[in-house]
């Protein structure tokens, strides 16, 4: 993926009370993941860079989640054909 394309903001749709679990629980590990960058001993341009997939990858998930998909290999980017 390029690295202009990669999403660096999050998408959380909130229309039942299993997408706030859902969302709840991606945020605690979003949260532990993004403290561990923060912490690490790597150059800021790499840290942004990890930033960055983790949040896109959360985005991902939460997106999947909404939409119904259980599995990582059908993870889109897309929720309700919206991007």
């Amino acid at each position: 993926m390029s690295y202009q394309k990669t999403s660096r903001r999050l998408t959380i749709a909130l229309e039942n009370n299993e997408q706030i679990k859902n969302a709840t629980e991606t945020f605690y590990a979003l949260a532990a993941v993004l403290a561990k960058i923060s912490r690490s001993p790597n150059s800021e341009r790499n840290k942004l860079h990890m930033a960055q997939y983790e949040v896109m990858s959360a985005n991902s998930l939460l997106k999947s989640l909404a939409n119904g998909e259980t599995d990582s290999v059908s993870q889109g980017s897309y929720y309700k054909k919206a991007t």
